[in-house]
């Protein structure tokens, strides 16, 4: 069983407070595209800017202020979910998400914060997977990979609707 733990609440506005259903299904849907079934718990929390800088400089020693930080467990690599098997839950990964910094971006592309704060979310996802974008055609395979997870998603949520299509 997946367990998405979800901190920083108070950061986001209230009308993403209660989007907080959308950021899991955004988890799992990203996972299916890549054919994944995970057991453990993936925790998402909302930070600040300055919080993200800290991350980042601790992290990968480079203080710039960045959308999202995903920190896989070392040890903790995906595994396949094992039918009838019992599986310990393990933690597979935390996902730093800047709120201000998501904000900005949301206003840049026109589309709602939610949006793009699930857009971020299934990019963290996608880096504790493995995927990298240190390169033009990783980054293009990892924003055609969300942004099919948000297009899916749009299907039944009408504030993603008015997003899409999304650019890639």
């Amino acid at each position: 069983m997946l367990r998405i733990k979800i901190i920083g609440r108070s950061l986001l506005p209230p009308s993403c407070r209660n989007r907080i259903p959308l950021f899991k299904k955004t988890v799992l849907r990203t996972l299916e595209l890549e054919g994944k079934t995970l057991h453990g718990e993936i925790c998402l929390t909302f930070v600040s800017g300055r919080e993200i800088k800290r991350l980042h400089k601790k992290f990968f020693d480079s203080g710039t202020l960045t959308d999202v930080i995903t920190l896989p467990y070392l040890g903790a690599a995906p595994f396949p979910s094992l039918k009838g098997a019992p599986v310990e839950a393990t933690a597979l990964a935390d996902i730093f998400i800047c709120a201000g910094q998501a904000r900005r971006q949301a206003a840049e592309a026109g589309h709602p914060f939610c949006c793009e704060l699930a857009l971020l979310i299934s990019h963290g996802v996608l880096h504790m997977l493995g995927h990298r974008d240190d390169d033009q055609a990783s980054r293009k395979k990892m924003f055609q990979i969300q942004n099919r997870a948000i297009r899916l998603l749009a299907r039944t949520d009408p504030q993603l609707r008015k997003a899409v299509p999304l650019p890639a």
